[in-house]
């Protein structure tokens, strides 16, 4: 039986390390593995998920063998195998985020948003 409970959960205005905090918590509280290849493994097939998820949401047609998923519950699941898998390498999402921001912040971006622009 888990010991995590609804009181547990991050606030709504939880940090982004607040939460990778609780994905730590639920990680250990359900004994799910700490190994890097296989939560990166996990991370993909939550990835493959999510592309079924938005297929629906983008109005594709679906193999009848396909069943529905929820977007938002998909989404979420790619979030908390991520925030374990940086919990497994000793990431600080947060750290991560800011430092990568500071970099790309200095780029320039050239973003062609149609074909013909090319």
């Amino acid at each position: 039986m888990t010991k995590l409970s609804v009181k547990d959960l991050p606030r709504e205005s939880a940090s982004l390390r607040e939460i990778q905090k609780y994905v730590a918590a639920l990680t250990a509280d359900r004994g799910f593995s700490m190994d890097v290849n296989e939560e990166f493994i996990l991370l993909t097939e939550e990835i493959g998920e999510l592309a079924k998820a938005l297929r629906k949401f983008n109005g594709y047609k679906f193999d009848t063998k396909t069943h529905e998923t929820n977007l938002r519950e998909e989404f979420a699941d790619v979030l908390i195998v991520l925030l374990g898998l940086a919990n497994i390498t000793e990431i600080d999402m947060y750290a991560a985020l800011i430092e990568k921001e500071k970099i790309n912040l200095s780029r320039r971006w050239n973003i062609v948003k149609d074909k013909e622009e090319n």
